[in-house]
């Protein structure tokens, strides 16, 4: 039987907003975003992902759907998801010829679309915006510096940004995206690293950077971090292999100090201080044996589900249209 979706005829342009807790932000962003888009003079759907919203998020979301239905996809989801599963979310549902994903949580206005479109204008399959690091402590863009080289030569990933959250796809990409990410977990936290191996002619466009819009809450810093470990880790085994020589290095010394303080007597008046170091240093080694453990079974096919599966509970489809394919996760 044929999917009627496939013959739909989908707007030029699909605007995906991820959104968590934003009762406050969203009206504002609404009453800027339509104007701005019916002045670019093409075809679009904004289509909405809430992430999880424990506040009124949800009910503003279904009044904007009934202010615009010819214009407008929700997607709420059960629990809270990360930023990613959403976005992919909203690749699936989406119908535009091109695909733009613009996080609420980034504080951009709709004024950046167009950077991002000239490029998939061009040809571009995939856009990614680079945050500009001007005026950022020089200590602070070394860092940045070298952890963009190591995710480049550790993982393979080239990704300029990863905490821009802008990001630009067309359809073909779109095609691939959502046939690797109909697995189970679909895609955890690298759909931008998955995007940028599978493009074949990414573009990297520089955005200024925003002023802060206050302090980063606990759980936002640990996602951010826990983000940048999988990018740098998550796609190599390298980490885990230099793990396991460290441990067999570790066991090595362990047993050689064992044997010389048990049979021959040897620093028995600094023996406790040595255990303690010892037993420190084990302890250090065991922890972060558990976090690459925890890393790394994320990573599982079929194990830990984590964000990447997102329980679709409401789907509300432009009128008069047949949404994309929405699978539940």
């Amino acid at each position: 039987m044929n999917d009627p979706s496939k013959n739909a005829p989908g707007p030029a342009l699909s605007v995906i907003i991820p959104l968590v807790d934003a009762e406050k932000d969203l009206p504002a962003l609404c009453d800027e975003l339509y104007p701005f888009l019916d002045s670019l003079n093409r075809s679009y759907e904004v289509v909405f992902v809430d992430q999880g919203s424990r506040d009124r998020t949800p009910t503003l979301l279904y009044q904007q759907h009934k202010l615009w239905p010819d214009l407008t996809q929700v997607l709420l989801g059960r629990g809270q998801v990360s930023e990613d599963a959403a976005a992919l979310v909203g690749l699936r549902a989406c119908r535009g010829k091109v695909a733009i994903i613009l996080p609420l949580r980034s504080g951009r206005s709709s004024e950046v679309i167009p950077e991002v479109l000239d490029p998939l204008d061009l040809g571009h399959d995939f856009v990614t915006a680079v945050t500009s690091r001007e005026g950022i402590a020089a200590w602070r863009r070394r860092l940045l510096d070298a952890e963009t080289w190591l995710r480049m030569h550790l993982a393979g990933i080239r990704l300029g940004d990863p905490d821009g959250g802008l990001y630009g796809y067309d359809r073909a990409l779109i095609e691939v995206l959502t046939r690797a990410g109909s697995g189970s977990p679909p895609v955890p936290e690298l759909l931008p690293a998955l995007a940028v191996s599978l493009a074949q002619n990414p573009a990297e466009i520089p955005v200024p950077a925003l002023p802060k819009r206050g302090e980063r809450s606990l759980s936002g810093r640990i996602d951010q971090a826990y983000r940048h470990l999988s990018l740098l880790l998550g796609s190599s085994r390298l980490p885990l292999r230099l793990y396991a020589v460290l441990s067999l290095g570790l066991a090595v010394l362990a047993m050689a100090m064992a044997l010389l303080v048990g049979l021959f007597g040897l620093f028995v008046t600094e023996a406790g201080v040595s255990g303690v170091l010892l037993g420190l240093l084990l302890a250090a080694h065991l922890a972060l044996g558990l976090g690459l453990f925890a890393l790394y079974l994320d990573r599982i096919p079929g194990g830990l589900q984590g964000d990447g599966g997102f329980q679709l509970r409401l789907h509300l489809a432009p009128s008069g249209a047949v949404a994309g394919n929405v699978r539940e996760g």
